[in-house]
């Protein structure tokens, strides 16, 4: 006989913490420099194995606005910040310390 398929579970774990919109809202928030100019946008989190974040994945535009260069920003290096209905991030980082940062390149999946 067959083997029976398995049914991915993805039933809901209701001793997970609540998520306020604020924190889903960061994918796509802008990142700030202290003087309020846009320096790129969060396009991803990368969280560590234990679920805690350890730095934002940042598309910037490449000269020209031609392309955009994906760099990988340390948590710490940026705060959460929120005037009326805008979430942002704000980095005492320029935009040449910025371009600095180490590309991001997603890691390999593993099989399974």
């Amino acid at each position: 006989m067959g083997e029976k398929s398995k049914t991915p579970d993805f039933s809901v774990d209701q001793n997970m913490p609540r998520l306020s919109s604020d924190q889903v809202a960061a994918v796509g928030a802008k990142l700030r420099n202290e003087a309020g100019d846009t320096l790129g946008t969060v396009e991803n989190i990368v969280l560590d194995r234990d679920g805690r974040v350890v730095a934002l994945v940042i598309g910037i535009d490449k000269l020209l606005g031609l392309a955009e260069d994906r760099i990988e920003i340390d948590w710490k290096q940026v705060r959460f910040e929120r005037k009326d209905a805008v979430v942002s991030f704000v980095t005492p980082l320029n935009k040449d310390e910025l371009r600095s940062q180490a590309k991001f390149s997603p890691p390999k999946r593993q099989p399974g």
